[in-house]
């Protein structure tokens, strides 16, 4: 992999990552546009999540900060309040964190198909198009509010966009949506819900490469994580803005067309 190559890698995944079009399925028919192995690059797919994972923590960082001093808080509203917060996120994590462990070799093997990425990526497009007919609320709610139940909810979409080409923000504002969720908090959820899931993924990278079972090329792996990470940083603070417009459903059109020309391409 050259430095250009990581480079433009980099951006894809900041410019797709933070959109409902899936980072991930765009990087896959990247890299085969560029005419790399998609499959052995599952792992520097991987660390530039890990680039604008950290531009989440970055942004969220206060947030991130009032849930750690929860652990200090005495009994009262504000530890209850805490408390569902911390389940709604454990919620939200656990299928996704199930299925990510059980079936991380098949999960990574799709990544060497860029066919079954370019149909994901028709399936997102449908996903987020259907956020047009969606129930709009305007009520104000955060994680406190929500029910378990609907914790669940949002974790089984976030479970199903493990698939490369499936966006995971699209499933889980959709899903949010779905359950009346204001586009708002819907938005913040999705990438707050991130940080585990993607830095669950980048400790099981973590795990291959100290057993000796991955080789990795160091100076592109940092030329792509900090571009994911800085240009990434730059793109969330105007999407979370631009996500609370009332429709985003042309999104949803544009993976449609995408994956069918990626679909006619790679044919």
């Amino acid at each position: 992999m050259t430095l250009l190559e990581a480079f433009m890698l980099g951006l894809v995944q900041a410019f797709t990552e933070f959109l409902p079009v899936s980072s991930s399925g765009h990087l896959v028919l990247a890299q085969k546009l560029l005419g790399m192995n998609t499959q052995s690059d599952a792992t520097f797919e991987v660390i530039l999540h890990l680039g604008t994972l950290l531009a989440v923590c970055i942004y969220f960082r206060k947030q991130l900060l009032d849930l750690l001093k929860g652990f200090q808080l005495d009994q009262g509203t504000e530890r209850n309040l805490w408390l569902m917060k911390i389940r709604f996120l454990v919620l939200g994590t656990l299928p996704a964190g199930v299925i990510g462990v059980a079936f991380k070799d098949q999960i990574e093997s799709i990544f060497g198909d860029p066919q079954i990425v370019a149909i994901c990526l028709m399936v997102t497009g449908i996903i987020v198009f259907s956020t047009t007919f969606k129930p709009e609320s305007h009520q104000e709610r955060d994680m406190a509010t929500l029910s378990p139940l609907s914790g669940l909810w949002v974790g089984l979409a976030q479970a199903f966009a493990i698939l490369p080409g499936i966006s995971r923000s699209g499933s889980t504002i959709a899903m949010a949506l779905l359950l009346k969720i204001p586009r708002k908090t819907a938005a913040e959820l999705s990438f707050m819900l991130s940080i585990p899931v993607v830095g669950g993924a980048g400790l099981l990278k973590a795990i291959d490469l100290l057993k000796g079972d991955l080789e990795i090329q160091w100076i592109p792996v940092m030329v792509g994580f900090g571009t994911s990470l800085i240009f990434g940083f730059l793109v969330l603070q105007i999407m979370l803005k631009w996500l609370e417009r009332p429709s985003f459903s042309w999104l949803g059109i544009y993976c449609i067309i995408a994956g069918a020309l990626a679909l006619l391409f790679l044919s």
